[in-house]
């Protein structure tokens, strides 16, 4: 009886010392939930958000999980970070792409070690963006090189697509991208000679990373331009502006990005012209430009202009000494 009320007792403090040493190992975390997706691959889902993924078989697709295993894709919308630890062999298909096929809003960045020899295509969802609307952007950092990853999806030395782009940006080499953010037009073309043209409407949006921080942005518009109306997230962030077109001058257009403190972590300012002026220039510029053209055409026109009429004048001069010539050989 003794032996048996130890072995309980034994089970009881075993029990009661691996959530502390879970926590330990998760540097003061709680776990929310952990599992086995696939053949040595496990994962474990932390209360801050993060999903670490741990062993050295391959990720499979987080909605193809085999039967006997674990899934964790019904825990994405808490997922912000997804981190895969050395030793991993690979990354399937579609890995990180939810089972409705639309990317989590709350992930941010995916962190792959140099440690996998192999990646599938499409491992997060393709989100198009829409610049009037702005777009949270996430990152994925790959501690190995570009051209390892870029080998990942070749075939006979001939480079294909990774299936990746969107809101999704590439770093290599270990490189985290710090908080940043960038204005987009609303809507660009190239012309028949290679140059962007903008198109209307006249609208712009931010496209920022912040990582997991709640963020605002503070607009400035000048020049020939001013705003019509600005679009809202569903926080009530200004993440985009419909400008009033114009024909003439240029559009400047500036935007900070602030932390919930008001610090300003990202800024960016972009000069916008009409396709009627070359990128760059204002019309004064465009008129100096065409007034030194002509001036060159009209300096070079009467260069030819003299030019000929010397030559002219020489050739006359020349027939009239030949045939004074051939008339004076007469009268000798």
């Amino acid at each position: 009886m003794k032996k048996i009320i130890s072995t309980f007792l034994c089970v009881v403090m075993l029990a009661t010392f691996i959530p502390f040493f879970a926590s330990a190992e998760g540097e003061g975390r709680g776990i929310i939930d952990s599992g086995t997706c696939a053949r040595d691959v496990t994962w474990i889902l932390y209360d801050d958000g993060e999903l670490v993924f741990s062993g050295t078989g391959v990720i499979p697709p987080c909605y193809n999980v085999e039967q006997g295993y674990d899934r964790w894709s019904k825990y994405f919308p808490q997922v912000k970070v997804i981190t895969i630890q050395d030793g991993i062999r690979g990354i399937s298909k579609e890995a990180f792409a939810t089972d409705k096929g639309i990317a989590s809003a709350s992930l941010y960045k995916i962190t792959i070690p140099d440690s996998v020899t192999s990646i599938g295509k499409s491992i997060v969802d393709y989100k198009y963006l829409n610049a009037l609307n702005g777009e949270r952007m996430s990152a994925i950092c790959f501690a190995g090189s570009a051209e390892k990853w870029n080998s990942f999806f070749s075939t006979f030395n001939e480079k294909t697509d990774d299936g990746i782009g969107g809101r999704w940006e590439k770093y290599f080499n270990g490189e985290v991208p710090k908080p940043y953010c960038r204005i987009q037009y609303g809507s660009v073309e190239n012309d028949k000679y290679g140059n962007r043209i903008e198109k209307g409407p006249f609208a712009v949006g931010v496209e920022y990373y912040a990582e997991d921080m709640d963020v605002s942005f503070e607009w400035n518009v000048t020049g020939t331009t001013e705003i019509l109306q600005e679009h809202k997230n569903e926080n009530g962030v200004v993440t985009g502006l419909e400008l009033k077109p114009f024909r003439r001058g240029n559009a400047y257009v500036s935007v900070k990005m602030l932390d919930k403190d008001g610090n300003v972590i990202g800024s960016d300012s972009e000069k916008y012209t009409t396709w009627r002026i070359a990128v760059g220039d204002d019309f004064k510029t465009a008129f100096n430009k065409l007034k030194a053209q002509i001036i060159g055409a009209s300096n070079l026109t009467f260069f030819v202009f003299l030019c000929g009429f010397v030559a002219v004048y020489c050739a006359a001069f020349l027939v009239i000494a030949k045939i004074a010539d051939i008339v004076g050989s007469w009268f000798r």
